[in-house]
C-alpha cells in the first residue's frame, strides 16, 4: 500500500470517527468499516490499536490543552494551548530582522517598484538575494501570478501595513495579530 493511499484512509477514518463524536448512539460497525475500506484484520487490528493508543495518550498529557502548529524558520512545529485560547491560529515566529526586511520588501513594492513583482530567479541585488532566501523560510509571504515574477500575498502587505502603522507611531512590536495568524517577534 503507498503512502497516499495510507493517507487517505487515515483522513476517512479521522472523519469517521469526528462524525462518531456528533452521534448520540455512541456505537459504529468497525467490521463494517473495514470492509468499506478493504482492510484486512491484521490492519483492522493495527488502526484500532492506534486509535485507542492515541486516546490514551491525550487524555493523559493534555488535559485542558489542544494541539496547534507553529512555523519558525522554516518549519511546522506541533505545539499545545489551553482550551479556552484560539487554536485554530496559526503561529509564526519572526526575528527582527526578517521584519525589518519584510517591511523594506513591502515598502519596496508598494513605492519603488510601484507593484511590479520581483523576478529571483537569477538575482543580481542584494534585495533580490535576500527575498529568494526569506522566501525559502517564509513562503507564506509570497506568491507567484503566473508572469514568473513574486509578489508579496495579500497577507504581507496587511502584516506590512500593521508594521509601518507601528513605525510610524514609533512602538515597539512583540506580537501582530493578522487575519489568521499570530506573528511573534523574537
Amino acid at each position: 500500500m503507498d503512502d497516499i493511499t495510507t493517507i487517505s484512509r487515515l483522513h476517512k477514518i479521522l472523519d469517521l470517527l469526528e462524525h462518531f463524536c456528533e452521534r448520540k448512539e455512541r456505537k459504529i460497525s468497525i467490521t463494517k468499516v473495514a470492509s468499506i475500506m478493504n482492510l484486512s484484520i491484521a490492519e483492522l487490528d493495527a488502526l484500532l490499536e492506534i486509535i485507542l493508543r492515541c486516546q490514551s495518550i491525550f487524555e493523559a498529557s493534555l488535559q485542558n490543552q489542544k494541539f496547534y502548529r507553529v512555523w519558525n524558520n522554516g518549519n511546522y512545529y506541533l505545539s499545545t494551548k489551553n482550551v479556552n485560547t484560539n487554536t485554530s491560529c496559526m503561529e509564526i515566529c519572526l526575528s527582527t530582522t526578517h521584519l525589518q526586511l519584510l517591511n523594506d520588501i513591502i515598502y519596496y513594492f508598494n513605492h519603488i517598484n510601484k507593484g511590479i513583482g520581483f523576478d529571483i530567479r537569477f538575482p543580481s541585488t542584494n534585495l533580490l538575494k535576500k527575498i529568494k532566501s526569506f522566501k525559502k523560510i517564509h513562503p507564506h509571504f509570497f506568491e507567484y501570478r503566473g508572469n514568473g515574477l513574486l509578489y508579496p500575498s495579500e497577507f504581507a502587505l496587511k502584516v506590512g501595513e500593521i508594521v509601518k502603522n507601528y513605525h510610524r507611531l514609533n512602538k515597539p512590536i512583540s506580537t501582530i495579530s493578522c487575519e489568521n495568524c499570530i506573528i511573534t517577534i523574537t
